[in-house]
């Protein structure tokens, strides 16, 4: 069949003084042609446009834009514009033509570059882009494909096809539509904010992070998903030590690629001073001195290090550390709880409240529920599989469908982790939100390893374990809300000084976490019991007196009977237990640094909730042995991501876009 649509421009063919010789591609605007300029003898690349695109305005303004951008473009690192015309009414640019290849082609080759190219490269890309900023134009389709390397080793930028004037910019004359190539995109393309030279800075740093790990910064499965990555997920600094790229060099492309413009480097000298110094350079404020100590610290296994506090607070609140993070004025309980009053209407927190209080009550989940919440509730399926591949690994099972899975893992405790992905997923976090993931890691495994607890020695269940677990440490969460610098700052000083968080929030609050959580839980009308947990977790020896003083008992043993306020009392000595657990093993990190030197197995609490063991043949040695050992290699719960701060962003996003849509 013939092509209805035959090639206007093939070897042989004259477009304007030049003969084509072969083609060289294609993109959606245009085909490029390799050609001669036989009364100059030379070889340039001639950019035809499609005719299918001559009916857009839109794209006859970009084509004959580029021209208008590079025309008086001339730089080294440039490739140069000849000529700009049309052949048989069809608009072409031609320009210098390169023998050799892109960057793009690099990185399809399997070539990262080293640190010497790290540093050829960006040279030359700076001094490109410096110049054409400088001529008052930004490109904004930087990436590897548009940087050319000749036979001289020489870098060269391409393809204007997208670039602007500053200045039509800044003054409103251009308002269209920002485009650009979504892998290496900035937030202001995204978003569809003004670009400036910053904007190129992004997409250089996104190309260079490519160039030396030859990985994307944000990969994803969709274009959607990418681009949501650009503009809410944090830097990727993983990847980058992943890699062994020096500190130097990690901090440079960090801050090329902050999400806000005015926290990347202002202009190119400043890039150009940071390459110069790159040994040195050093971005990301330490938040924290670390003294070196022979006393056990509760660390979490895996995270940010210690001097950014296990990666807390996010970037763009840590940069301000120098004033943001101060305790100078200190609080008294009286004030603290009158905040509390005043921001009870719009506390954030609150959104919690619902899936929380479900866990309360006797599940009518079944499995058919359970695993149709797979498709449906974020994170949940991932946390599912790792947590039963543990289960699976400890038991010798080796369950193969989802129901199976979920069976190991137990209906209800797989309905409170569905429960709790929800939860997490809404719109909790304040207006500055933080990285909350470790000390959720922290509290949903106290809750998870008191569960392992009573099933491994025959404790009687109260179904509570896990709820009690996962709330206990929510007054940090409530402080936080209320005070987030401060709160900060309190976990500062606690982990410096290596003293028990609650000391610190007493001196600077007048109440610890303890006390208020209880008060967030008794305003939401939790059962006594959860409020109890809550309350004592940290002192639990003062339960007794306190439930003595409420005149609801005399004095309990410790794990044995079977009144209601024997079960409070065992399991808030049972919390306290595996959150002692939850440290010493490193699953989260809940702010408190302090370890007794005394080992977990070895403590007087341990020792005492093992004598409530019920089984024969459950010895000490198999108890030590399973939660010392084998718990070591519990898995990290992919749901606690929710809880990072670029999560906390991404809801407050959707939930304005969703009151957006409501008012028109």
């Amino acid at each position: 069949m013939m092509d209805p649509t035959p090639a206007l421009f093939t070897a042989g063919s004259r477009v304007g003084p030049y003969l084509i010789l072969e083609k060289l591609g294609e993109g959606g605007m245009s085909e490029v042609f390799k050609g001669i300029e036989p009364n100059l003898e030379r070889y340039v690349a001639i950019k035809i446009m499609h005719r299918t695109n001559m009916s857009s305005p839109d794209v006859m303004a970009n084509f004959m834009e580029e021209a208008r951008a590079i025309a008086n473009l001339r730089h080294t690192n440039i490739v140069p514009l000849y000529s700009a015309g049309e052949e048989q009414g069809v608009p072409y640019l031609a320009m210098g033509y390169i023998e050799g290849q892109t960057l793009e082609d690099w990185i399809m080759a399997g070539r990262a570059l080293s640190l010497d190219e790290a540093m050829w490269f960006m040279r030359q890309a700076v001094a490109a882009l410096e110049y054409a900023a400088r001529s008052n134009i930004i490109h904004l389709d930087v990436k590897p494909a548009n940087f050319m390397v000749d036979s001289e080793n020489t870098v060269m930028l391409t393809d204007f096809g997208l670039a602007r004037k500053q200045t039509e910019i800044a003054s409103g004359a251009r308002e269209d539509e920002l485009q650009g190539t979504p892998a290496y995109a900035s937030p202001e393309h995204i978003m569809q904010e003004k670009p400036d030279l910053r904007t190129d800075m992004y997409c250089l740093g996104a190309s260079l992070f490519h160039l030396m790990t030859g990985e994307f910064p944000y990969p994803g499965e969709t274009t959607e998903e990418v681009c949501r990555a650009h503009v809410f997920s944090p830097f990727p600094i993983e990847t980058l030590q992943a890699h062994d790229i020096p500190n130097g060099w990690c901090s440079v492309i960090r801050k090329m690629m902050e999400k806000k413009p005015a926290d990347r480097f202002q202009s190119y000298e400043e890039i150009t001073f940071a390459l110069d110094n790159i040994h040195h350079f050093q971005y990301g404020k330490k938040m924290l001195s670390v003294v070196e100590t022979v006393e056990r610290r509760a660390l979490p296994r895996s995270g940010g290090q210690p001097d950014s506090l296990f990666d807390l607070v996010p970037e763009d609140m840590a940069v301000e550390g120098d004033h943001l993070f101060q305790l100078q004025d200190a609080y008294d309980a009286q004030e603290v709880y009158h905040t509390l009053d005043t921001r009870w209407p719009v506390m954030r927190l609150n959104a919690l409240v619902p899936e929380l209080r479900a866990m309360q009550r006797d599940s009518a989940e079944d499995l058919r529920s359970l695993i149709q919440a797979l498709l449906l509730v974020p994170s949940y399926k991932e946390t599912l599989e790792v947590l039963s591949t543990f289960m699976a690994n400890a038991s010798d099972a080796r369950p193969q469908s989802d129901a199976e899975k979920i069976e190991l893992v137990g209906l209800e405790r797989s309905r409170n982790i569905a429960m709790m992905s929800i939860g997490l997923y809404r719109p909790w976090q304040p207006e500055r939100p933080m990285n909350w993931h470790q000390l959720w890691q922290h509290q949903v495994y106290t809750g998870l390893l008191a569960e392992f607890i009573v099933d491994m020695i025959g404790l009687k269940p109260t179904g509570m374990e896990f709820l009690c677990g996962a709330v206990h440490d929510i007054g940090k969460l409530v402080l936080a809300e209320l005070y987030p610098a401060k709160t900060v700052a309190v976990w500062m000083r606690a982990f410096e000084q290596n003293r028990p968080l609650v000391e610190i929030e007493h001196e600077y609050f007048g109440v610890d976490h303890a006390q208020i959580g209880q008060e967030w839980l008794h305003r939401h009308k939790f059962q006594p019991i959860v409020r109890y947990v809550t309350a004592f977790h940290e002192d639990p020896s003062a339960c007794l007196a306190a439930l003595a003083k409420s005149k609801k008992i005399n004095l309990l043993s410790l794990v044995s009977g079977s009144s209601g306020d024997d079960e409070t009392n065992q399991l808030v000595h049972l919390i306290a237990c595996a959150n002692v657990l939850a440290k010493e093993l490193g699953l989260g990190y809940s702010g408190n640094p302090v370890l007794e030197e005394t080992p977990w197995n070895e403590q007087e609490m341990t020792l005492a909730v093992f004598e409530g063991n019920s089984k024969e043949d459950m010895s000490k040695e198999e108890f030590d042995g399973f939660f010392m050992e084998t718990c070591k290699l519990l898995p990290d719960l992919p749901f606690t991501q929710l809880a990072l701060a670029s999560e906390g962003r991404q809801r407050a996003w959707d939930a304005a876009q969703k009151e957006e849509k409501k008012g028109r």
